[in-house]
């Protein structure tokens, strides 16, 4: 009766040695399967902050290569035109390198936001004016709404806010 007990143990031994194994086993796939899938969400993650950071610079973008097109249209005129309309041309010249410099202003602060943010600040929140905000954005979208007139009333009022980020959401307006 011992020996069989003894085999008995040693059986139940044995059994729960298998159980063990099949259980470090099975923690050992479900943590590489909880790796995965950590690693997928955070390709996710990074691939919807990499098509929002692609977006917000788009415009800016955009608007410089307008801009640039418009300033070779008008270079060519001030070449073809007569000393009396060169005046006009090269204030408009001036003008559309408002534009450039406005929309490199704005891809700077977008990448002065991205690094703000990788460095875990936030967006500098100030008080700014509603009117300055839609010009500067309106002026951005420039090139792409000259097919259509955008008639735009925004108050005087301030707003304590990221003047980077509203002005990005009126462009995004204006542009879609």
């Amino acid at each position: 009766a011992a020996l069989a007990h003894a085999q008995a143990a040693l059986r139940a031994r044995e059994l729960a040695l298998r159980e063990l194994e099949e259980r470090r086993r099975l923690q050992g796939a479900l943590d590489v399967a909880t790796q995965r899938l950590t690693q997928a969400e955070n390709m996710a993650t990074l691939g919807m902050l990499m098509a929002g950071i692609a977006h917000d610079i788009r415009n800016p973008v955009h608007a410089v290569r307008g801009s640039v097109e418009a300033l070779r249209e008008t270079v060519d005129a001030i070449e073809r035109a007569p000393e009396a309309k060169r005046v006009g041309l090269v204030a408009e010249a001036r003008e559309t390198l408002g534009w450039i410099d406005q929309s490199a202003a704005a891809m700077d602060a977008i990448s002065l936001a991205m690094r703000n943010q990788s460095r875990g600040g936030g967006a500098d929140f100030e008080v700014v004016g509603l009117r300055d905000v839609t010009s500067e954005a309106l002026l951005l979208c420039a090139s792409r709404t000259r097919v259509c007139t955008i008639d735009v009333q925004v108050s005087e009022r301030s707003v304590y806010a990221d003047a980077t980020g509203l002005g990005q959401v009126v462009m995004n307006l204006v542009s879609n």
